[in-house]
Order: structure tokens, then sequence, then C-alpha cells
């Protein structure tokens, strides 16, 4: 119900009340990774961009691979237009193991359109080609990285070493 009454107070813009909820939800699961990060969102959309950035470098402070707040940094990066720390935030996210598989294919998609709109595919293939040594990640990088040579026309030839290295 908390979570539902935060949704409802972030909606109409009641962010005092929005935050009263989330600080409820942290005191009742403090264990759960997602309310600390939400907290610093909720900062963010109500414009304290300075109190959610601590928020969320709290969090990485504690949990470096804290998916929620990696995510929240990577958007605010991205929004700012900061394209060294955005990429730093989302390939950390894309690299970590507690990111559901589902999730990873997207942010995955998302960089390599990102990096594709600034015409840097060397960046995109350096990164693709890390995460096909992780096993964790391995299906859907194989799939978008064959997706991305196809809609690129690259030459069998110029796929073909990636080829035998997915082999």
């Amino acid at each position: 119900a908390s979570l539902q009454r935060y949704r409802i107070y972030s909606l109409t813009k009641d962010y005092t009340s929005a935050i009263d909820e989330v600080v409820a939800l942290i005191k009742e699961f403090p264990d759960d990774a997602a309310y600390v990060p939400l907290l610093g969102e909720t900062y963010y959309q109500m414009g304290d961009k300075e109190k959610a950035l601590l928020i969320h470098n709290e969090v990485l402070a504690k949990d470096s691979d804290n998916i929620y707040s990696l995510k929240c940094l990577a958007g605010y990066y991205k929004a700012e237009n900061n394209d060294s720390l955005y990429c730093r935030y989302i390939e950390r996210a894309i690299r970590s193991e507690k990111l559901e598989s589902e999730e990873r294919a997207g942010f995955l998609r998302e960089y390599i359109l990102y990096k594709d709109a600034q015409n840097k595919p060397g960046d995109i293939l350096s990164f693709v080609d890390s995460l096909i040594e992780l096993p964790y990640a391995y299906s859907e990088t194989v799939d978008l990285f064959i997706a991305y040579h196809a809609y690129r026309s690259y030459s069998e030839d110029e796929m073909l070493p990636v080829l035998e290295k997915i082999l």
C-alpha cells in the first residue's frame, strides 16, 4: 500500500508525501536495495539534483553493484548530456551480474543506439566484445551483437572473427 501511495504522490507531484512514503518503506524494509535509490530518484524528480546524487553515491559506496542507483545515475547523466559519466554507469549496470537478462538486453540496446547515434561503432564493438566473456550476459549480448552487425551491413569477413569467438 505504501508503494502505491508513493506512486500516486509522485504522479500528483506531491513530493513531500512521496518522500515520507519512501522513508517509511526504507524503515520497514531496510534490506531492500530499491528503496534508498527510489528516495534519490524522488529528490531528482523534485529538482534537488545534489541530494539525489549524494544519495546514489552513498548507495554505491555501500553496494557498488546496486542496479537501481546505477540506472538512476545513467539516466541522470544522459539527461545532462555527460557522455563519459552516462557510459560509465550504463556500462557498470550492463556488466552487473545482478541485472536481469531482459533488462540487460534493454540497456545494451539503449547503449548501442546511443553510441551508434554518435557514430562510434568502435566503442560498441569493444564493449560488446568484452561482454561476450561474461557467462551471465552471454545470450542477449550475442543476439544484439549479431543484430547490430546485420543492421550496419558488415561483411561476412568483418563478422567472422566475432562469430568464431562466440563459437
